[in-house]
């Protein structure tokens, strides 16, 4: 992803969140330490509509319980999702290495489980691997 800063207070990361999350609801404050980050660069149209909406009272509170850390949450799955896709590639590629020195050698673990494993023990050390993998697929399917 060249060029694509993943500050939480980023234009980048706001487009990105109302393009792809399934969160529809960003905050005043949120809003406006992304507003004062990015002073002098031009507004994505996703954020600028989004900011009218919002100013318009257009824009409501999701029901129930509100997210815990809200933005930093969702940079820290990016992040993580990032990882695991270079983690992902690096054991395929061991793999297939290793398959070409011994052809009748098979992994022990499916590549994806192990990448998973990996990331989690880095990121999300209070999950287990498989609520890992359905977190992205969460993200992947939204």
């Amino acid at each position: 992803m060249a060029g694509f800063n993943i500050s939480p207070t980023s234009y980048d990361m706001l487009s990105w969140i109302l393009r792809h999350e399934r969160r529809e609801y960003i905050s005043g404050p949120e809003l406006a330490a992304a507003l004062r980050a990015n002073r002098h660069q031009p507004m994505p149209d996703e954020v600028f509509d989004y900011l009218c909406k919002f100013l318009d009272g257009k824009v409501r509170k999701p029901a129930g319980r509100r997210p815990k850390a809200g933005l930093v949450d969702i940079y820290k799955r990016l992040v993580a999702r990032l990882d695991y896709e270079k983690e992902l590639e690096d054991i395929r590629a061991r793999n297939r290495a290793r398959k070409a020195k011994t052809p009748d050698w098979k992994p022990a673990d499916a590549a994806h489980a192990e990448a998973a494993e990996i990331i989690r023990k880095r990121h999300f050390k209070h999950m287990s691997s498989r609520s890992f993998l359905n977190m992205l697929s969460l993200q992947k399917n939204s």
